[in-house]
């Protein structure tokens, strides 16, 4: 049975480090706004895209997949389309 994403705004310290593993070098582009969770081994986030140079600001899902033993690591990045 496939369970809904509920999203929560207060990112535990766990989960901030496990978005941390996953993202690696780009944490600096990539703020966390919101995160769910699915059996503890499925992670959605949220997040807001620092604008740069080369990357337009935007806002995205990352979704993370944390094995029970080993490094958390990205599946898809899915981005949400805000045209106002």
């Amino acid at each position: 049975m496939q369970y809904r994403w509920i999203y929560h705004t207060g990112i535990t310290p766990y989960e901030y480090d496990l978005f941390i593993q996953a993202v690696g070098s780009n944490i600096q582009n990539y703020k966390p706004i919101a995160v769910a969770h699915q059996d503890d081994l499925r992670y959605r986030f949220f997040i807001y895209v620092n604008g740069g140079p080369d990357i337009p600001t935007s806002f995205n899902i990352i979704e993370i997949y944390k094995p029970i033993a080993g490094i958390p690591y990205i599946t898809r990045i899915l981005p949400i389309n805000v045209d106002l």
